[in-house]
């Protein structure tokens, strides 16, 4: 897969902000975590070897939760993202809840150790370094 970052985007965002209790993460209680799901479209492509042509990805659903702390200063509050690809909704062609309930219960873990490592480089802080599950 080959990666085109400047053709990552929202095609539309599914559900309001909506708090995230911290103990059901496993991380500190005075951690404020706030969610929401978008529809995106992927900057990810392969190439197809008869043509050449590029062949983008699916759209994804992506959990996005905004990341903040009373003792931290703004510039260290974060936005994570987390990525479920359309191969893996339960059925049709767009995200239904129990495809939120499933990103969010998959990308629970992996929550807590980015939160955990909030100062490591490789966040998926920004849509497209989008951390993908597989359910």
């Amino acid at each position: 897969m080959n990666e085109d970052s400047s053709m990552w985007k929202t095609l539309k965002r599914l559900t309001k902000d909506e708090p995230v209790d911290p103990e059901q993460i496993g991380v500190d209680s005075r951690f404020t975590l706030l969610s929401h799901y978008e529809l995106v479209m992927p900057g990810t492509y392969s190439i197809d070897p008869s043509t050449g042509n590029k062949v983008w990805s699916e759209p994804a659903l992506v959990l996005v939760v905004s990341v903040d702390h009373p003792d931290w200063s703004s510039s260290q509050q974060r936005k994570l993202f987390y990525g479920l690809s359309r191969s893996f909704f339960s059925s049709g062609i767009d995200p239904s809840d129990e495809d939120r309930l499933k990103l969010m219960t998959a990308a629970s873990p992996i929550l807590k150790m980015n939160i955990e490592g909030i100062e490591n480089s490789d966040l998926p802080d920004s849509l497209p370094k989008t951390k993908f599950v597989m359910t």
